[in-house]
């Protein structure tokens, strides 16, 4: 979940903000990176949600949300982190 190469990204919403699945399958999380690129550094979770209302909020609070693509991928989020799971294929 640290890394760069994590393979849950659903988005990234800014040069050092993205939201990732977490690595048990369970929420969503708001991750924010420690150092700005081209730096490396590591992704920390900010905000755990459950929800789609839960992550918008988390993302409006910290003011991340635009009228971009992004704000068109949270919208499209089921409204649990359950449904999500079960629209997934299974791996």
């Amino acid at each position: 979940e640290r890394d760069d190469c994590y393979d849950n990204i659903i988005v990234h919403i800014a040069p050092r903000w993205r939201i990732i699945v977490c690595k048990d399958g369970i929420q969503w999380i708001l991750q924010q990176r420690s150092v700005a690129p081209p730096n490396t550094g590591t992704w920390s979770g900010k905000s755990y949600s459950t929800t789609r209302s839960g992550l918008i909020a988390a993302c409006s609070d910290r003011q991340l949300l635009s009228a971009t693509i992004e704000d068109q991928i949270l919208d499209a989020l089921p409204s649990t982190f359950r449904e999500y799971a079960k629209e997934r294929p299974s791996t």
